[in-house]
C-alpha cells in the first residue's frame, strides 16, 4: 500500500502529466502526417529550412 504523503502525490502527478503530454504530442504528430497540415502550414513549408 503506498504511503500518501505530499511527495508521493506531487511524483505522481508528474509522471501522469509526463504520460498525458506524450500522447498528446504523439496524436498530433499522427493527424499532421495524415491531413498533411497543421494550423493552414502544409507539410513541405513546416517541414522546409527557409521561412517565408
Amino acid at each position: 500500500m503506498p504511503k500518501w504523503d505530499m511527495d508521493y502525490v506531487i511524483g505522481l502527478t508528474l509522471r501522469y502529466g509526463v504520460i498525458i503530454s506524450i500522447a498528446l504530442i504523439l496524436i498530433g504528430i499522427a493527424l499532421f502526417h495524415v491531413k498533411g497540415e497543421a494550423l493552414g502550414c502544409s507539410e513541405a513549408l513546416v517541414m522546409s529550412q527557409h521561412l517565408q
